[in-house]
């Protein structure tokens, strides 16, 4: 397992099968993936509740074992989980906004997480969900968050049928984004980044244009795109105030800017444009709780999202350090890269 003791004090220590409860499972972990949120508490960029940890949230496995008083899973069957366990009786919760729950359990952040493995799971059924023989355990491992989160974003910024999209960013979040815009009826979408291969492989997953801001005047761009109106909506998923900058330019009066990006310090905001242009700007977190994990893993199940795409690198968890480097400095085209315990 791979615990964080502090700031990049990333250690590897064996691991005991953990106890779980009769209404807990155990879940021997097949696939993990880095997220740029374990980049941020890595380098102490985001508040941990208790150290050491165990990191990640993005995984998929098979149930070792199962508590006696467990219902909906047995040993053996094949999983895919959520980033976070909603409680499913509080008030946001009630509201159908588990993601928002007052006592979630997120983890790698307030529990121990996924780069391990063993994991005891308390809550399984309001986190995890089967996945089919024909679903990849690496595939599984993008569905509970990064999936979720992706398409969110295209939720959030209602994206219509014949709407042009802009995407800022398209490190993983971004391209599924292109990907969800797409199958949502998005008629011109413009993917704006500044690594080549990653604008190459947006254009592949569904971009009708790429921008790279630093050889492109992106904002001339978009608004040349759209009769000099803009664009209907913009998602920013790059935490980089500049492309908030440009996304608060790009966007046409009453669109929508919707952005799932986590900054590491509070961003300037032109709220002067955005009261005059009426411009609609909605956050979002991760959606989860089963019955939106059921419904991804049927899409990637009908082949409507191809989650291998992503996938680029793949490390054993002793290798997490180089795996963390190669992810975050996007050595050799990384853009998903996957631990296998």
């Amino acid at each position: 397992m791979i615990r964080l003791y502090g700031k990049e004090d990333l250690r590897i220590g064996e691991v005991e099968t953990p106890q779980i409860g009769s209404e807990d499972v155990l879940l021997r972990i097949k696939a993990a993936s880095i997220c740029g949120t374990d980049l941020h508490i890595y380098h102490g960029g985001y508040p941990l509740k208790k150290l050491p940890i165990i990191l990640g949230h993005e995984y998929s496995g098979v149930i070792d074992e199962a508590g006696p008083d467990v219902q909906e899973f047995k040993k053996g069957d094949r999983v895919a989980g959520s980033p976070i366990i909603p409680c499913d009786s509080c008030y946001y919760c009630s509201l159908g906004k588990p993601q928002l729950c007052e006592r979630r359990l997120s983890l790698g952040v307030e529990v121990d997480g996924c780069f391990t493995e063993l994991m005891p799971f308390g809550r399984p059924e309001m986190g995890l969900t089967r996945i089919p023989e024909g679903i990849s355990f690496e595939t599984g491992a993008l569905i509970g968050d990064l999936l979720s989160t992706g398409l969110h974003a295209v939720e959030r910024a209602q994206v219509e049928i014949g709407d042009t999209i802009a995407i800022f960013g398209v490190g993983p979040i971004g391209l599924i984004s292109v990907m969800g815009a797409k199958a949502q009826g998005a008629s011109h979408i413009i993917a704006i980044a500044r690594t080549d291969s990653r604008l190459e492989l947006a254009r592949e997953l569904g971009a009708d244009l790429t921008l790279n801001p630093l050889r492109n005047d992106v904002v001339k761009h978009v608004r040349d795109a759209t009769a000099g109106r803009g664009a209907d909506a913009v998602i920013e998923t790059s935490a980089a105030q500049s492309a908030l900058d440009n996304a608060v330019c790009c966007v046409r009066r009453g669109g929508r800017i919707s952005t799932v990006a986590l900054y590491d310090s509070r961003p300037n905001l032109d709220l002067r444009r955005i009261v005059l242009s009426e411009i609609d700007i909605r956050g979002g977190l991760c959606p989860v709780g089963p019955k939106r994990l059921r419904d991804l893993v049927r899409l990637v199940g009908l082949g409507k999202f191809d989650l291998s795409r992503l996938i680029t690198h793949r490390f054993t968890l002793e290798n997490v350090l180089q795996a963390i480097q190669t992810f975050e400095n996007k050595l050799e085209g990384a853009v998903k890269v996957v631990l296998i315990p």
